[in-house]
């Protein structure tokens, strides 16, 4: 199935191949409606003509959807879990969804680890030998993600930027949880 966004065929248009197994016959909206065949496969095309390079949402009508980047080039999304997420979704060919699915990776590890120094500083007394072992490794933490910023600010200077200011937006409160 294909679903194209305006007139055109798929030999005018960057096309999304997509491979979601689980939802095999399930609707979808994106931009236009359409529905996963029985292999739970679709193509979802954009013409060259609209240019069109952002952010894009994918939904399953009756099951949730994902963002993911456009960037005026041809990929393949595929999941062949039930929940779709960073860890078991696949994008062959977009290095722009790859950085971002890498990008949330480390960070929901950082903060997974900065929140485990938290409960431990809030659990032991100054006093204790293990209080000043998880200061010191909270300090490592925020030199790491000081790090890692300052690698996302030079990649936002190299690359097509619009959606990493999103998800850096949407992942600013995430960071301020954490500390």
């Amino acid at each position: 199935m294909v679903a194209i966004l305006g007139f055109t065929n798929v030999m005018q248009a960057h096309t999304i191949n997509l491979t979601f197994t689980h939802y095999a016959g399930k609707q979808y909206v994106y931009v236009t409606t359409g529905k996963l065949d029985g292999e739970g496969k679709a193509v979802l095309a954009v013409p060259l003509k609209n240019n069109y390079a952002g952010i894009s949402n994918f939904i399953l009508t009756d099951d949730g959807g994902m963002d993911f980047v456009v960037n005026k080039e041809n990929f393949l999304i595929s999941c062949t879990e039930e929940q779709p997420n960073f860890d078991n979704t696949k994008y062959i060919v977009s290095a722009e969804n790859d950085y971002l699915n890498n990008r949330a990776k480390t960070q929901r590890s950082l903060l997974e680890k900065a929140g485990m120094i938290r409960c431990g500083l809030q659990v032991y007394k100054k006093e204790d030998a293990l209080y000043s072992a998880l200061e010191k490794e909270q300090q490592t933490e925020i030199d790491v993600m000081l790090l890692l910023e300052l690698a996302y600010n030079y990649f936002l200077k190299m690359k097509w930027n619009c959606w990493m200011k999103f998800i850096n937006l949407s992942q600013l409160s995430n960071v301020v949880m954490a500390y």
